[in-house]
């Protein structure tokens, strides 16, 4: 049941902010994902170690109301929830993935929900948020970040930047030296924001997934690609 209400929060924020059509053109995604999947990513590994030294002040939006919050658990997404801010609507598996130990980095614009991103620490963390399948050396110092987004209202306001150099220094403080991520191909935006965190390398990974069947496979793209 916590799936079924994810998707109606979602669907309830969708319709809310960017109207019917989106709301049906979700859904169809949604569906047809579960089937049937034929996807090419940019997998970015970066160095923690080179936010050591960003300072958070900076770099922060200037944006009236905005607050950050670290989800750590259900019952503090539950209490927020009963506080008013929007953390469900946009988030999907969000109550087994808190319960998986994944932490959602959240920010408000009052309470409404402007950006969130998850930061992974386990293999089991990773699982629960979903595919793609792709490969963290969690055993090595490797961490991840997955499922990030940002509210149509509050894009091209520094939100991605920001949003990535925090989690960045969570990681580093918790011990982590690399971090991974995955954008899909033709991700234009978000790979200008991967390409800002000069990433250490990058490789191309295609994932196939037809029902319960999947695979993953990686190989190598040469700095010449212009994606480093």
């Amino acid at each position: 049941m916590t799936l079924a209400s994810d998707l109606y929060r979602r669907a309830k924020r969708v319709y809310r902010t960017e109207g019917v059509t989106a709301v049906l053109r979700t859904g169809l995604h949604f569906i047809m994902h579960s089937l049937y999947r034929r996807e090419t990513y940019h997998a970015y590994t970066y160095a923690l170690s080179k936010v050591a030294n960003e300072t958070i002040d900076e770099i922060t939006p200037a944006i009236h109301g905005l607050t950050a919050i670290m989800v750590r658990s259900n019952q503090q997404a539950d209490d927020l929830e009963r506080q008013g801010f929007q953390f469900r609507s946009g988030t999907l598996h969000s109550h087994r993935a808190l319960d998986a130990g994944a932490v959602a980095h959240c920010m408000f614009v009052g309470q409404e929900l402007a950006s969130v991103g998850w930061i992974v620490m386990t293999e089991k963390a990773k699982a629960a948020l979903g595919d793609p399948p792709h490969k963290v050396d969690f055993a090595s110092g490797e961490a991840c970040t997955t499922a990030v987004w940002t509210n149509p209202k509050f894009r091209r306001m520094g939100l991605g930047h920001y949003g990535a150099v925090v989690r960045d220094r969570f990681l580093l403080d918790s011990g982590f030296r690399t971090r991974r991520s995955v954008i899909g191909k033709d991700n234009a935006p978000s790979a200008m924001g991967a390409a800002k965190l000069s990433p250490e390398a990058c490789t191309e990974g295609r994932y196939v997934k037809i029902l319960w069947w999947k695979s993953w496979t990686e190989k190598p793209l040469a700095a010449s690609s212009g994606l480093l």
